[in-house]
Order: structure tokens, then C-alpha cells, then sequence
């Protein structure tokens, strides 16, 4: 357990799309982590463990963002491709922000769906990651680097897993626990037709995108 405790620490404070909640999560993780009666569950992801937190102390729930897709992600992480001088610059910073938790339990080995408006049979490889800082509607034009980055770096993503052999891909946006929640939006995009600003953040916010 004690070695759990310290990996899920390290996993915490690696994940540089940390917002306050998590940081002050940590904060009480590192309180608490010599305590009989621990906070954490070395056995329950970062993901499940923030959601209960959040619901006992009252918090607002936390942002996520979801990835479905046809074939495996690519969750390779972004210290692999600074050599690559041709890599896009946005596409680096999105690996660089997110950390994506993959879609297979810890328990069995199996993947899960995180979310009902996924089909499984369609999209069986998923990944979440915290979605704090993706722009909203009212900053989909934003030219802060950091809102250009998420949502330019997203689109990047996106062309890349379609490259390597994606026919469909979907996003959903959703407030953790609330991703079963019936949908507020649902769009589907055609590839060709994608700009990065279609890819706001929204609450139960479900996006599509075929060739």
C-alpha cells in the first residue's frame, strides 16, 4: 500500500493540468499519507478518488475531457518526440498539459467505457485527462497561447490518430461523475470540414468527428 500511496503522489504532481482542488488534494494527501486511517485508496484511480473527494468536501466538480476512438491513442508521452524538430508545436504542447488515464482497469486488465454515448464495440480504446484549461465558447478565439495551445493542440491530435488509421473519434466534455448525464450537445464533423475552434469545452458536450 505505502509504495501505491507513492506512485498515485508522484501521479498527482506530474499531472501539470493540476487546477487548485487537486493541488490542495495533494496537499492533504502528503498530510494525511502517515495516518491510520489514510484519505486515499492506493487500489482507486486519480479520476475516481478526485470525484469522491470533491463530493465529501463539497467542491465543485472537476472538468474532464474524454477521447474514444476506433484504434489505440497515442498516449506516448511528449519528452519522447523533443527531437523532432518536424513535430507540431501545438500538438507538443498538448501532450505536455494533459495526462490521459487509459480506459483499462486495474482490477482485471480489461477495458471499460467511461461513458454510456460511447459504443463500446465502435470505440473501444479511451482515454480522460482534466480539462480545466480548455477554453469555453466565449474563448474559442482566444489568441492566448494557452487556449490556442489546448485547442490547436487537440485538433493536431486528432489528424494525427486519423493519420495512423482512426475512422471515427469522439470528445465528450463533462463535469466527472456527470459523463452518463443525457446530452446538452451533440455534433457530428467531418474531418475535412474540423477547425480548432470547434472544439470548445461544454458541459455534457458530445463531438463527433468522421472522414
Amino acid at each position: 500500500m505505502e509504495n501505491r500511496m507513492k506512485l498515485l503522489q508522484l501521479k498527482i504532481f506530474k499531472d501539470k493540468s493540476c487546477n487548485e482542488d487537486l493541488e490542495e488534494f495533494a496537499a492533504l494527501f502528503l498530510l494525511h499519507q502517515n495516518s491510520s486511517n489514510h484519505l486515499m485508496d492506493g487500489k482507486m484511480s486519480v479520476r475516481k478518488q478526485m470525484s469522491s473527494y470533491n463530493q465529501k468536501r463539497g467542491f465543485l466538480m472537476t472538468e474532464y475531457m474524454y477521447i474514444a476512438s476506433t484504434i489505440p491513442l497515442n498516449l506516448e508521452t511528449v519528452t519522447k518526440k523533443r527531437n523532432d524538430h518536424q513535430s507540431n508545436e501545438f500538438l507538443l504542447a498538448f501532450k505536455e498539459m494533459f495526462q490521459f488515464e487509459e480506459n483499462v482497469s486495474e482490477d482485471t486488465g480489461g477495458r471499460f467505457s467511461y461513458s454510456v454515448h460511447f459504443p463500446f464495440k465502435e470505440l473501444p480504446y479511451q482515454a480522460a485527462a482534466l480539462a480545466g484549461d480548455m477554453p469555453s465558447f466565449d474563448k474559442r478565439d482566444n489568441q492566448a497561447y494557452k487556449y490556442k495551445s489546448c485547442l490547436r493542440g487537440l485538433e493536431a491530435y486528432i489528424q494525427e490518430q486519423f493519420k495512423e488509421g482512426c475512422h471515427q473519434l469522439a470528445v465528450l466534455y463533462s463535469l466527472n461523475s456527470y459523463e452518463n448525464e443525457s446530452l446538452k450537445s451533440k455534433e457530428t464533423i467531418y474531418l475535412s470540414d474540423l477547425k480548432y475552434q470547434d472544439l470548445y469545452y461544454s458541459d455534457n458536450r458530445l463531438i463527433l468527428i468522421t472522414i
